[in-house]
Formats: C-alpha cells, sequence, structure tokens
C-alpha cells in the first residue's frame, strides 16, 4: 500500500503547494519577502480571520510565481502567488482569495486530510483483495490486474470528491466572513472566478478536477451577490476598502518591478506621472543596477504628497534609497538615512529597514553605529527567530563591536539551522559559559544521540 499513499500524498502536496495544470520553473517557487507586501496582506487576513473568529496566528507567504494560484497549508499558513495579486484588478477580487484561503484553514480541511488519505487507502486494499480471491478461484490472474487498477481509481476518485467538497465549504465559509464584515462585494468573486476559467481555458472534467464546477461556483456567488443588494456598509468599510484598494495598486506596482525580467520592468513602467509607476521604476533601476537613478526617483517620491498615502511611505523609500548608497559606497550617508526611522520611540520595528541599516554598518564597520545596530537586529531576530540569515548578520556585528563569545553563539546557531552539529559544538565551546551555550550544546547532543539511533 506505500506506492497508493505515496502517489496521494504526491497529488495533495502538488494541490496544497499551490501547483497546477501550468509548467513552473524552480525559480517560481521563490519566497517573495517584503515586509511592505506582508504587512498589507496580513492586515487583510487579520479583518477575515477575526469574523470567523479563527484565532489562530496565520503567516501569509508570497511565491515568484506569476500564476494566478493560492493554497492554504496544514500548518496555518496562507501561499500565495505573485500572479494572485498580480492578476486581480480589484483588491475586493484579491480579499475572495484570502477569504477563500481562510474558509480552508477555519475548516481544518487540510489537517483532516490524512484520515480521507487512509480512508481511502483501506477502500483501495478492499479491492485489491477482492481481485486476489477471484483470481486464485479463476486462476486468472488478468482479475487481479483489473481489482488492483479498480482499487486505485476508486481511492483517487474518492479523494477528488472530498476535496471537492472541502472546496465548496470554503467558498461558504468566505461567503460567510462577507455577511458578518457587510462587505457587498460577491460581485468580485464571479469576476475572480471568471479569471480563473480563463486560465484553465475553460476545461472542466468532473471526474479529474479538485475543484466544483465554475459555473456552479458562479451561480453561487451571484446568488449571494443578489442577496446582499440591500447591505448598507458603514462609512468605515467604505474608507478601509478605498485603502486597501490603494496600497494594493501599489503592491501590484511594486511585485510587478520585483518578479519581471528587469527590461519588461522597465518598459512598465515608464509613466512618469503616477507615483506607483515611479516607485516601481525605482525598484527596476536598483535591479537593473542603475542605483544613482533610482536614488534620485527615490528622493522625488519622499518629497511628493501624493506618494505619502502609506503612514510607513518613508520607511518603504528609504529602504530603495539606503539599498543604492549602499552599492555607490555612501555607507555612512546610508547608515544616517535609516537610524532617524529606526531609533527607538519612533514606533514599530521596521524590519527590512534594520537589516539594510546593519549592513551599511557591516560594510562601512561604522564603529559609531555598532551599538545601535545590533540593540536593531537583536530585536529583528525575536520577531524573526527561524530566519538564520538575520543571526548570522547580528554574528557579524558582535564580531566587529570586539563580542567574540556572543559572535561564537550566534555562529553555532546558524551552524545547527544548517544541520552540521560539529561545526556548531566547535563555536558553541569558543563561547563564554551562559544559560544559552549550555541549551546550545545540550540541543547539539539531543541532536546526535536522535541520529545515532
Amino acid at each position: 500500500m506505500r506506492w497508493l499513499r505515496a502517489c496521494l500524498v504526491l497529488l495533495f502536496m502538488a494541490l496544497l503547494s499551490g501547483q497546477s495544470a501550468y509548467s513552473r520553473d524552480d525559480a517560481d517557487q521563490c519566497i517573495l519577502q517584503d515586509e511592505e507586501v506582508e504587512e498589507f496582506l496580513q492586515d487583510i487576513v487579520k479583518r477575515i480571520a477575526q469574523a470567523l473568529n479563527f484565532r489562530d496566528e496565520v503567516h501569509v507567504y508570497v511565491l515568484c510565481s506569476r500564476v494566478l494560484n493560492a493554497a492554504a497549508t496544514g500548518d496555518g499558513s496562507i501561499v500565495v502567488n505573485a500572479g494572485a495579486i498580480l492578476q486581480c484588478t480589484d483588491v475586493r477580487e484579491f480579499i475572495a482569495i484570502i477569504a477563500h484561503e481562510i474558509g480552508h484553514l477555519e475548516g481544518r480541511h487540510i489537517i483532516t486530510l490524512q484520515s480521507h488519505i487512509d480512508h481511502c487507502q483501506k477502500t483501495g486494499l478492499a479491492m485489491m483483495v477482492l481481485g486476489a480471491a477471484a483470481a486464485a478461484v479463476s486462476g486468472n490472474p488478468a482479475v487481479l490486474v483489473a481489482g488492483m487498477g479498480g482499487g486505485q481509481s476508486i481511492a483517487y476518485g474518492m479523494m477528488l470528491s472530498k476535496l471537492r467538497q472541502k472546496e465548496a465549504l470554503a467558498d461558504t465559509k468566505a461567503a460567510q466572513a462577507m455577511e458578518i464584515l457587510h462587505w457587498p462585494i460577491f460581485q468580485h468573486f464571479v469576476a475572480l472566478h471568471e479569471k480563473l476559467e480563463m486560465n484553465t481555458g475553460g476545461v472542466y472534467n468532473v471526474y479529474m478536477s479538485t475543484h466544483p464546477a465554475p459555473e456552479d461556483r458562479k451561480a453561487k456567488f451571484a446568488k449571494w451577490a443578489r442577496e446582499s443588494e440591500g447591505w448598507k456598509s458603514s462609512p468605515q468599510t467604505v474608507a478601509l476598502l478605498e485603502t486597501w484598494q490603494r496600497r494594493f495598486k501599489r503592491v501590484q506596482a511594486k511585485i510587478n518591478a520585483m518578479t519581471q525580467p528587469v527590461n519588461d520592468a522597465l518598459t512598465a513602467t515608464a509613466n512618469p506621472r503616477d507615483v506607483n509607476a515611479r516607485y516601481a521604476r525605482a525598484i527596476a533601476l536598483y535591479r537593473a543596477g542603475r542605483y544613482r537613478e533610482s536614488h534620485t526617483i527615490i528622493d522625488a517620491l519622499l518629497t511628493d504628497t501624493a506618494a505619502r498615502e502609506d503612514p510607513n511611505y518613508e520607511a518603504y523609500y528609504t529602504e530603495i534609497k539606503a539599498m543604492c548608497m549602499i552599492k555607490m559606497k555612501q555607507c555612512k550617508q546610508a547608515a544616517e538615512v535609516c537610524w532617524p526611522i529606526l531609533k527607538p520611540g519612533t514606533g514599530k520595528v521596521h524590519i527590512d529597514l534594520g537589516l539594510i541599516y546593519a549592513e551599511a554598518v557591516i560594510e562601512g564597520a561604522l564603529r559609531d553605529h555598532f551599538k545601535n545596530a545590533i540593540g536593531i537586529v537583536i530585536k529583528i531576530k525575536a520577531l524573526r527567530p527561524a530566519f538564520s540569515s538575520v543571526t548570522h548578520v547580528l554574528g557579524q556585528l558582535y564580531t566587529l563591536d570586539g563580542q567574540p563569545s556572543k559572535a561564537s553563539l550566534c555562529s553555532a546557531e546558524v551552524a545547527m539551522a544548517s544541520g552540521d552539529l560539529d561545526r556548531a559544538e566547535w563555536h558553541a565551546k569558543k563561547a563564554t559559559p551562559s544559560i544559552q551555550a549550555k541549551d546550545i550544546k545540550a540541543d547539539i547532543e539531543r541532536q546526535k544521540a536522535q541520529a545515532a539511533h
């Protein structure tokens, strides 16, 4: 039965990782890490999750693929392709995607897949046993082969049926969230599914599909749209959706500039009057190595009233400005434009800007900034404990600041994250005895004991 289980697991891994009938390059699998994009997505997720009283923490990850697709995962995360953002005309279409995936999480659909896999396995096994019995009686091995084929087909069909049921339930949960929030946006749900249908060429096979028929889904959303015609959205809701639409267009421009080939991105951002196009062009110019031109655009945006719609606009623009400065060997100036936004008492911790600031301090060996940079990166490490790259940056800062023991602990953590336990142990032994060093050594011993067994 291992072969059947393997087939089913591979099927679901493909589905849950956002894979579809389209071929995709490995480059499409990279995660697009950007604080501005992540914060915008988390704002939407938080509102919808609260509406459904879903209290688990939800992380959103963006893959670089430009295919329109998204998926919920078993660990409570949502994976969104860049294409799911880029191909939506309106933020309300994107809300439909997020609401559907939260519907999966709230319904624990991914977690319960394991029980369905087990059930399908048992059904397939029963068919094979019957086939073997018939073959023994008749003396005809072809009956056994037919029984095996039938078992596999039934198991596969049952699994697809279960998936279609879960997709329909996720649609219903999304609708419930919209009703609770009083967001009458079901026409945008219809528009989204029309795009999805176009992406598949309008071909639907009920015996091979993991989703309900597109016409059935659109009809259901159209019915909900008619029922919601009498809803009155509050001024706060209208203002929120308008704000999200402006942020959505900005995020779209940014993702487009980050995921397209550089020359295409430069061509697509040639409009000098559009704030979002100018922002995206600065990103594309940076990618093209044209740092001075990018820097000039950002300087203009920082003084442009129309560019100040987002409360964190200064941090996001300064990220690009500082990166250009570092490339132009102006590390001291880069650190000086970052620090006023990052220093204690200025509000939130800006993760991306903080790491850029640390890079400027390291590249320029800016002694006056060592302590400040260490403090910022420690805060970032607390927010991103699983990112070994942050620990590596902290170790570099400790080395420059003359704190070799703490640098060794950072090196030990990085080595452990990469699975190099011997190197981790070597670095941990170099550190001054402390609770942290003791914990690392104990963890190394535990992992080595497990490996030995």
